[in-house]
Protein backbone atom coordinates (compact mmCIF):
# COMPACT_ATOMS: atom_id res chain seq x y z
CA UNK A 1 0.00 0.00 0.00
CA UNK A 2 2.80 2.38 0.75
CA UNK A 3 4.28 1.77 -2.53
CA UNK A 4 1.16 2.29 -4.50
CA UNK A 5 0.97 6.00 -2.40
CA UNK A 6 4.50 6.76 -3.25
CA UNK A 7 4.05 6.07 -6.64
CA UNK A 8 0.61 8.21 -6.71
CA UNK A 9 2.65 11.08 -5.08
CA UNK A 10 5.42 11.47 -7.68
CA UNK A 11 2.62 10.61 -10.81
CA UNK A 12 0.81 14.04 -8.96
CA UNK A 13 4.31 15.53 -8.87
CA UNK A 14 5.28 14.93 -12.65
CA UNK A 15 1.86 16.04 -14.09
CA UNK A 16 2.21 19.38 -11.53
CA UNK A 17 5.93 20.05 -12.71
CA UNK A 18 4.41 19.61 -16.45
CA UNK A 19 1.96 21.65 -15.94
CA UNK A 20 4.21 24.38 -14.79
CA UNK A 21 6.39 24.00 -17.84
CA UNK A 22 3.18 24.23 -20.13
CA UNK A 23 2.05 27.32 -18.33
CA UNK A 24 5.68 28.93 -18.31
CA UNK A 25 5.84 28.11 -22.37
CA UNK A 26 2.44 29.42 -22.95
CA UNK A 27 3.11 32.62 -21.25
CA UNK A 28 6.31 33.01 -22.90
CA UNK A 29 4.45 32.99 -26.64
CA UNK A 30 3.64 36.09 -28.20
CA UNK A 31 0.35 37.20 -27.56
CA UNK A 32 -1.80 37.03 -30.62
CA UNK A 33 -2.23 40.79 -31.78
CA UNK A 34 -5.77 42.62 -30.77
CA UNK A 35 -7.32 43.31 -33.98
CA UNK A 36 -7.41 46.46 -35.58
CA UNK A 37 -11.00 47.52 -36.05
CA UNK A 38 -12.22 48.53 -39.36
CA UNK A 39 -12.47 52.36 -40.34
CA UNK A 40 -16.56 52.79 -40.57
CA UNK A 41 -15.88 56.50 -41.34
CA UNK A 42 -14.02 58.56 -43.59
CA UNK A 43 -11.88 61.09 -41.49
CA UNK A 44 -9.43 63.31 -43.28
CA UNK A 45 -6.65 65.88 -41.06
CA UNK A 46 -3.62 67.87 -42.44
CA UNK A 47 -0.43 66.77 -40.31
CA UNK A 48 2.46 68.54 -40.13
CA UNK A 49 4.53 66.02 -38.09
CA UNK A 50 7.76 63.99 -38.36
CA UNK A 51 7.62 60.74 -39.64
CA UNK A 52 8.01 58.25 -36.56
CA UNK A 53 11.06 55.50 -36.84
CA UNK A 54 8.45 52.41 -37.05
CA UNK A 55 10.51 49.61 -38.09
CA UNK A 56 9.54 48.06 -42.02
CA UNK A 57 10.23 44.30 -42.23
CA UNK A 58 11.35 43.59 -45.74
CA UNK A 59 10.46 40.18 -47.84
CA UNK A 60 13.84 39.54 -47.75
CA UNK A 61 13.94 40.17 -44.17
CA UNK A 62 15.89 43.24 -44.13
CA UNK A 63 14.85 46.26 -42.02
CA UNK A 64 14.16 49.55 -42.57
CA UNK A 65 12.75 52.63 -40.88
CA UNK A 66 9.52 54.72 -42.27
CA UNK A 67 11.60 57.91 -40.96
CA UNK A 68 14.13 56.94 -43.23
CA UNK A 69 11.53 57.50 -46.88
CA UNK A 70 11.19 60.59 -48.28
CA UNK A 71 8.52 61.84 -50.76
CA UNK A 72 6.30 62.78 -52.24
CA UNK A 73 4.70 59.61 -51.21
CA UNK A 74 1.64 57.63 -50.22
CA UNK A 75 1.98 55.27 -46.83
CA UNK A 76 -0.71 53.13 -46.87
CA UNK A 77 -1.51 50.79 -43.71
CA UNK A 78 -3.81 47.73 -44.29
CA UNK A 79 -4.25 44.24 -43.97
CA UNK A 80 -5.28 40.83 -45.37
CA UNK A 81 -7.97 40.94 -43.47
CA UNK A 82 -10.00 44.04 -43.80
CA UNK A 83 -12.72 43.65 -46.36
CA UNK A 84 -12.21 47.70 -47.25
CA UNK A 85 -8.61 47.39 -47.41
CA UNK A 86 -9.00 44.06 -49.85
CA UNK A 87 -11.36 46.85 -51.87
CA UNK A 88 -9.59 49.96 -51.80
CA UNK A 89 -5.88 48.27 -52.91
CA UNK A 90 -6.47 47.32 -56.02
CA UNK A 91 -8.02 50.71 -57.16
CA UNK A 92 -5.09 52.29 -55.30
CA UNK A 93 -2.25 50.59 -56.52
CA UNK A 94 -3.49 50.98 -59.88
CA UNK A 95 -4.00 54.84 -59.50
CA UNK A 96 -0.50 55.45 -57.88
CA UNK A 97 1.60 53.73 -60.57
CA UNK A 98 -0.53 54.99 -63.38
CA UNK A 99 0.65 58.53 -62.07
CA UNK A 100 3.91 57.83 -60.84
CA UNK A 101 3.56 58.73 -57.21
CA UNK A 102 5.25 56.33 -54.92
CA UNK A 103 2.90 53.90 -53.00
CA UNK A 104 4.53 52.76 -49.22
CA UNK A 105 2.21 49.58 -48.71
CA UNK A 106 2.44 48.45 -44.66
CA UNK A 107 0.92 45.70 -43.48
CA UNK A 108 0.07 44.53 -39.94
CA UNK A 109 -0.26 41.07 -41.32
CA UNK A 110 2.35 38.75 -39.19
CA UNK A 111 3.68 36.94 -42.20
CA UNK A 112 4.27 37.31 -45.82
CA UNK A 113 1.94 34.75 -46.86
CA UNK A 114 -1.21 36.20 -46.28
CA UNK A 115 0.06 39.09 -47.82
CA UNK A 116 0.87 36.83 -51.10
CA UNK A 117 -3.05 36.05 -50.85
CA UNK A 118 -3.71 39.42 -51.48
CA UNK A 119 -0.71 41.24 -53.46
CA UNK A 120 1.66 39.36 -56.34
CA UNK A 121 4.98 40.82 -54.85
CA UNK A 122 5.41 43.34 -57.33
CA UNK A 123 4.21 46.45 -54.74
CA UNK A 124 6.73 48.01 -52.35
CA UNK A 125 5.01 46.13 -49.38
CA UNK A 126 6.47 45.99 -45.99
CA UNK A 127 5.31 44.07 -42.96
CA UNK A 128 5.18 46.82 -39.12
CA UNK A 129 4.03 45.12 -36.08
CA UNK A 130 0.33 46.12 -35.04
CA UNK A 131 1.13 47.38 -31.72
CA UNK A 132 4.15 49.34 -33.06
CA UNK A 133 1.70 50.85 -35.88
CA UNK A 134 -0.82 51.85 -33.02
CA UNK A 135 1.76 53.36 -30.84
CA UNK A 136 3.55 55.28 -33.52
CA UNK A 137 0.89 56.11 -35.90
CA UNK A 138 -1.94 56.20 -33.74
CA UNK A 139 -3.57 53.76 -36.21
CA UNK A 140 -6.38 51.96 -34.57
CA UNK A 141 -8.69 51.53 -37.26
CA UNK A 142 -7.77 50.12 -41.04
CA UNK A 143 -7.08 51.43 -43.71
CA UNK A 144 -5.19 54.80 -43.38
CA UNK A 145 -2.78 56.27 -45.84
CA UNK A 146 -0.38 59.20 -45.04
CA UNK A 147 0.79 61.73 -47.81
CA UNK A 148 4.45 61.74 -46.98
CA UNK A 149 6.46 65.31 -48.80
CA UNK A 150 9.54 65.82 -49.82
CA UNK A 151 10.89 66.51 -46.85
CA UNK A 152 9.55 63.13 -44.96
CA UNK A 153 7.17 65.12 -43.23
CA UNK A 154 3.60 63.30 -42.46
CA UNK A 155 1.51 65.96 -44.36
CA UNK A 156 -1.84 64.31 -44.45
CA UNK A 157 -3.66 61.17 -43.00
CA UNK A 158 -7.04 59.97 -44.41
CA UNK A 159 -9.12 57.35 -42.54
CA UNK A 160 -11.35 54.70 -44.62
CA UNK A 161 -11.42 53.46 -47.98
CA UNK A 162 -11.53 55.60 -50.96
CA UNK A 163 -12.38 55.55 -54.31
CA UNK A 164 -8.69 56.95 -55.43
CA UNK A 165 -10.30 58.39 -58.91
CA UNK A 166 -9.08 61.57 -60.59
CA UNK A 167 -5.68 63.29 -58.86
CA UNK A 168 -6.71 62.03 -55.09
CA UNK A 169 -3.40 59.98 -55.25
CA UNK A 170 -1.28 63.35 -56.30
CA UNK A 171 -3.23 65.41 -54.06
CA UNK A 172 -2.18 63.05 -50.85
CA UNK A 173 1.17 62.41 -52.32
CA UNK A 174 1.81 66.20 -52.23
CA UNK A 175 0.45 67.14 -49.11
CA UNK A 176 -2.27 69.49 -50.61
CA UNK A 177 -4.96 67.74 -49.90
Amino acid sequence: MRRALTIGAVLVAVQLVLLGAWYAIEQAREAPPTPFEVAEALTERRLDRPTPPLVLRERDGQTTRLDALTGPALVHVWASWCPPCLEELPRLVAAATARGVPLVLVSVDRDWPAVDRVLDGSESTHLADPDAVRRLLAVDALPVTFGLDARGRLRVRLDGARDWRGDLVEQVAEGRR
